[in-house]
């Protein structure tokens, strides 16, 4: 009897579609972990290497600063990208610094190593909660389907492998959050409520000497309890997702709004304001490191923290060409406009500039404060051409499936509406209303504003997003016209993407259904599925120019590099050179610079000389052209380049020696 009941629900454990899915994200934790494991540790952009640097350092020293000697007496340019300089001549993180906070808390607990496999665990994470959101909202064979093809969206699977961005973790925790959000009308409604039979068949028990015990109250209270402790954890996880990135306060506040705007008639002050403390938590950290770092709580990495620098390096679209070299196809702006390289031709962008008014003047003020991604420049021609780039054409398959899925459920909720209309007039007596029902299926009133309610918050998101980002121009490539996965529109789409996928599974899920027998289905759902992995592992690992294959590539060239570098080079010295500061940064100091265009670099290097040795790093210079650098940029400081090392094809090193 004992072995049958404990067997009974062992075999129905193998029932649970969040078992299956569990062992997926487990699969997909691995392969995300894969390039890591087998690969030597090289951060592919600036943002990656700072994030990991600053993680590392509060795990192993408890800080988030290092200081920098070299920078005493001179201007603060002795850093890597994405690090900025305070005025103490510390450096500091030059970006939001939830991932470092987050990430360096739990290296303390398991180990420094234990850092760049956090992207991938919080990934799939995100996709179980992710499978609970939809189950609530949808069913759970959209929701199966939807958080599987969100573990493998190209986007998604790439930017969970590059571990060191703030994107993925941002999802993630913000998933998880609303999760705990959706789930209060089921604590509500179901704790308590479904407890009631229970209570009636089972009266209170007198007891002699002893009050009553009141079991309805008992349950009422538990479901208060666990009622408050839901909203604290989703405050405290929504929380923990705008530190990772602030930037996104906006829309992501918007949505609550909408959210409450839907149930304001279930939903207390008490529990706006709990809600609201429990988000503002996470922040209280970042406020105090804030003044430790920048000097002030409101100030963050992308400050100004040196007056009389540049503060933020604007252009003109028609004027983007920048500085540009034909091998990486980095084009500079300063990093204290809030964006860096990114990807392994790493990125910059930059914003249009209007003509010069109060706004704008009222504007650069604000900069000094918070970053420029609450900068508001929207250009909707060029937001167009990426959303066609960057949604309808990259992943032009999984786009034409979400949209035909939304457009299937917009149809679903119009029949809805149709039929409840046509009910209340007493007209469906000649109408095929079953059929109808049949067809689309059967939606009670609260299916109905769940479901009414995300398309709603989907189109408001994704119009933002697209919008918002889509109005910033960034030049990844060479070519302009190229369209790659590791530009930054992906990144910031990322909820774009995962907020269409159950569109996706709620197609499927209908179209199986239309399927009269069992094993038709399985047909059909085996061939979607395999066809939709497969799509979505080719693009993830052979995407043109930036995908996961031509990591490894990079990678193994990148340490090519590094190695030699280190090799001819003295532990404390220090490097300057374009583009490179992400592979010897913090093996050595580093200026990323051209030197001979920066006067501030070059009128400093007599003092640096005289500290440490200094090296110069670039490619495709030739003898003629170190000759015109040491007769005409560096003749005035007593500095010249010595002769050459080749380190890798036409890259070369060079030490800066005095004349």
């Amino acid at each position: 009897m004992w072995l049958n009941f404990n067997m009974k629900n062992f075999l129905k454990l193998f029932k649970s579609p969040l078992l299956y899915l569990s062992i997926i994200a487990v699969g997909f934790f691995f392969i995300y972990s894969y390039p890591r494991m087998v690969l030597p540790l090289i951060n592919l952009s600036p943002d990656e290497n700072a994030n990991y640097f600053f993680s590392k350092l509060a795990a192993e020293k408890g800080t988030l600063m290092s200081y920098e000697r070299l920078n005493e007496g001179i201007a603060p340019i002795v850093h890597p990208r994405s690090i900025n300089v305070n005025q103490e001549n510390y450096l500091v993180p030059g970006s939001f610094l939830g991932i470092i906070l987050i990430y360096g808390f739990f290296a303390k607990i398991f180990g420094s190593n234990a850092i760049i496999f956090l992207t991938p665990f919080f990934a799939c994470l995100g996709a179980l909660f992710f499978y609970g959101i939809i189950k609530r909202i949808f069913s759970w064979q959209a929701a199966f389907i939807s958080s599987s093809l969100m573990l493998a969206h190209p986007a998604f699977w790439y930017y969970s492998t590059r571990s060191m961005f703030h994107n993925v973790l941002f999802v993630s925790l913000l998933l998880i959050g609303i999760y705990f959000l959706i789930l209060l009308p089921s604590l509500e409604h179901g704790t308590a409520a479904g407890k009631k039979s229970q209570i009636q068949n089972n009266p209170p028990i007198r007891r002699a000497g002893k009050p009553q015990i009141n079991s309805k109250f008992k349950i009422q209270k538990k479901s208060m309890m666990l009622k408050y402790a839901s909203i604290i954890l989703a405050g405290l996880f929504i929380g923990l997702a705008l530190i990772v990135r602030t930037s996104e306060a906006p829309w992501v506040f918007g949505a609550l709004l909408v959210i409450w705007l839907f149930y304001f008639r279930k939903v207390r002050l008490f529990e706006v304001i709990l809600l609201l403390s429990a988000i503002a938590l996470p922040f209280i950290p970042i406020i105090y490191y804030n003044q430790s770092l920048y000097g002030s709580p409101i100030l963050t990495g992308y400050a100004n923290l040196h007056k009389g620098e540049e503060s933020v390096n604007v252009a003109k679209e028609d004027s983007l060409s920048g500085e540009c070299d034909n091998q990486e196809a980095i084009c500079k702006i300063s990093f204290l406009a809030g964006e860096t390289e990114r990807g392994l031709t790493p990125l910059k962008g930059v914003r249009p500039q209007k003509e010069s008014t109060v706004f704008n003047k009222i504007r650069e003020i604000v900069i000094r404060s918070v970053p420029t991604s609450f900068d508001l420049n929207i250009n909707l021609r060029t937001a167009a051409r990426n959303f066609k780039n960057y949604y309808l054409k990259f992943f032009k398959w999984l786009s034409l499936l979400t949209l035909a899925g939304a457009g299937f459920f917009i149809l679903r909720l119009i029949a809805a509406i149709a039929l409840k209309l046509a009910r209340r007039k007493k007209s469906l007596i000649d109408m095929p209303g079953g059929k109808i029902e049949e067809f689309f299926g059967k939606t009670s009133k609260e299916e109905f504003k769940a479901q009414f309610a995300y398309l709603l918050l989907f189109a408001l998101i994704s119009a933002y997003l697209i919008v918002y980002y889509g109005s910033w121009v960034f030049n990844d490539a060479p070519d302009p016209k190229l369209i790659t996965i590791g530009t930054s529109y992906t990144r910031y789409w990322l909820p774009v993407y995962v907020m269409g996928l159950p569109f996706i599974g709620f197609l499927l899920e209908k179209l199986s259904s239309a399927l009269k027998f069992r094993f038709p289905k399985f047909i059909f759902m085996s061939i979607a599925s395999i066809a939709l992995a497969a799509y979505c592992a080719i693009l993830a690992y052979r995407a043109p120019y930036e995908g996961i294959g031509a990591q490894f590539k990079g990678i193994a060239e990148y340490n090519y590099k590094k190695e030699q570098v280190l090799h001819l080079t003295e532990e404390d010295s220090l490097i300057i050179g374009a583009y490179y500061d992400k592979l010897f940064f913090p093996y050595r100091k580093v200026i990323e610079s051209k030197m001979y265009d920066e006067e501030s670099v070059k009128k400093n290097l007599p003092i640096l000389i005289a500290r440490t040795p200094v090296y110069y790093y670039s490619f495709g210079l030739q003898e003629k052209d170190i000759d015109f650098i040491n007769r005409v940029h560096l003749a005035d400081y007593g500095v010249k380049l010595s002769e050459g090392r080749n380190i890798f094809n036409d890259e070369m090193l060079w030490e800066i020696v005095k004349k």
